[in-house]
Formats: structure tokens, C-alpha cells, sequence
């Protein structure tokens, strides 16, 4: 198992709405423990529900939860690790898109990754929480823009934890296969035992990918950071001399 600690990939300009995104979710989460013997109702009101989304006679209202669903978490595991890689792979993906288009194409994402897994889970009454399907988006399109891009992870092996560099396509790739065996898993399962929604995790990831392989195709932008990718220094000890707050 990788788990990223940072990337060497410097951004041109400040993530502001990927910090802004960062803030809201913790703030939704301090909001979510002051809930206190509420918060399963809470997390029914506004977590996306399959059932209720598919069979409610009023799904415009329901549809909001879609949106609000992406900014609540199950627990200080599960918004840990989403804000450690809506960081770690965001911010990039933010620089490449600009920040509209980051913001449109974030929640996008997480919205169609929340919807395959209610088409897949359409009589599930738990509510899907979480800014994972989101986040897997930005991973498929750190994926195409980045893929030889190095990420610092912690490698762990059973008792074997080791500090490594690695390309992102690895890591993600790594990370995507694991998504696809969870959810093909979970269809043939009478129940998910493992609480995680893995069919909004591919949902976003598949969008992310989409839309940056497919759909934005600026190709002298696109070009431009290939190219900035090739002048990049080859060795990794020349890499981790490299302070990205520099730029």
C-alpha cells in the first residue's frame, strides 16, 4: 500500500480554491462532531441516499444532497486521507484547468462518481458521504497530465514501512485497480462490509480522466507542461533539493 506524503510537481500560481476547498470540508466535518447524538440524522439529511435520490416524487429537492453529500465524512480516518490527496494531487490539476474550471470540474466528479454508485447501489439507504468521488477525479486527470510526475509515499508491507519515490502513474494506477476490485467485490456481496462507496471513486476517476484526455484539449497549454516536464532535472537528488513554496 503507497500513501502519498507530497509530489515535486510546483505549481505557477496559488490553489486558492483547492485550500478553500480544504477549509470547507473541515469546517462541515467540525460542524459534523458538534452534531453530537444527531449526526446520524444529520448525515441522513444531507448525505446522498440511493433510495431516496431514485425514488423520491420530489427529486429536485433530493438532488441537492449530491453537492452537500461531497463536503460530510464518516470519520477523521476518511477526511484525513481526502485531504491529503485533494492537496497533494489538486493543486496541480487547479494550475493546469484554472480555477473556474477546477471548481466546475471538481464538483462535476464528485457528482457523477456519487451517481454510478447510486445506479449500482440503487436500493442502499446508507447515505454516501464523502469527498472521495471528487478527489478521484483530480486523480484521473493528475493521471493524464502528470503521469511521470515523482511522489513521496510511505510503502507499507506488512510490518515493512519504507519511505519511497515513485511515479504518479504508479501510485494511481495502483490506487484505480484497487477501486475496481472493491466495487466488483461489493456487486457480488449481499452487503458492502466495507463501508466505501468504491463505485464513486471509479465514477470520478473515470471522469476526471475523460474529460482531460477527451473533452479539454488545450493542446499548446497541454504541450507547454510536457515540455516543462522535460526540462525538469532527472535525478531524484536534484529533485528533493527543489522548495516548491519558490514558486
Amino acid at each position: 500500500m503507497f500513501l502519498p506524503l507530497k509530489d515535486y510537481n510546483p505549481t505557477q500560481r496559488r490553489p486558492w480554491v483547492t485550500q478553500v476547498l480544504i477549509a470547507a470540508n473541515v469546517g462541515v466535518w467540525i460542524l459534523e462532531l458538534s452534531q453530537g447524538a444527531g449526526l446520524g440524522e444529520f448525515l441522513h439529511q444531507w448525505g446522498a441516499i440511493p433510495q431516496k435520490i431514485l425514488h423520491s416524487p420530489f427529486p429536485s429537492a433530493v438532488d441537492l444532497t449530491l453537492v452537500s453529500s461531497l463536503f460530510l465524512h464518516g470519520g477523521w480516518a476518511h477526511i484525513s486521507f481526502n485531504m491529503l490527496f485533494l492537496w497533494i494531487f489538486g493543486n496541480n490539476v487547479e494550475d493546469f484547468l484554472g480555477r473556474t474550471r477546477y471548481l466546475v470540474f471538481y464538483l462535476g466528479s464528485g457528482v457523477l462518481g456519487s451517481l454510478l454508485h447510486i445506479v449500482l447501489s440503487p436500493n442502499s439507504t446508507i447515505p454516501t458521504v464523502g469527498a472521495s468521488g471528487a478527489i478521484s477525479g483530480a486523480l484521473g486527470a493528475y493521471l493524464v497530465l502528470y503521469p511521470q510526475a515523482r511522489v513521496r509515499c510511505l510503502l507499507f508491507l506488512g510490518f515493512f514501512v519504507q519511505i519511497i519515490d515513485v511515479p504518479a502513474i504508479l501510485l494511481i494506477s495502483v490506487w484505480t485497480v484497487l477501486q475496481f476490485l472493491g466495487g466488483f467485490a461489493g456487486l457480488f456481496a449481499d452487503t458492502n462490509l466495507s463501508g466505501v462507496a468504491y463505485w464513486a471513486h471509479v465514477g470520478g476517476f473515470l471522469t476526471g480522466w475523460i474529460c482531460l484526455r477527451f473533452v479539454y484539449r488545450d493542446r499548446r497549454q497541454h504541450d507547454l507542461w510536457r515540455s516543462r516536464w522535460r526540462q525538469l532535472p532527472g535525478s531524484l537528488s536534484e529533485v528533493d533539493d527543489f522548495d516548491p513554496s519558490d514558486e
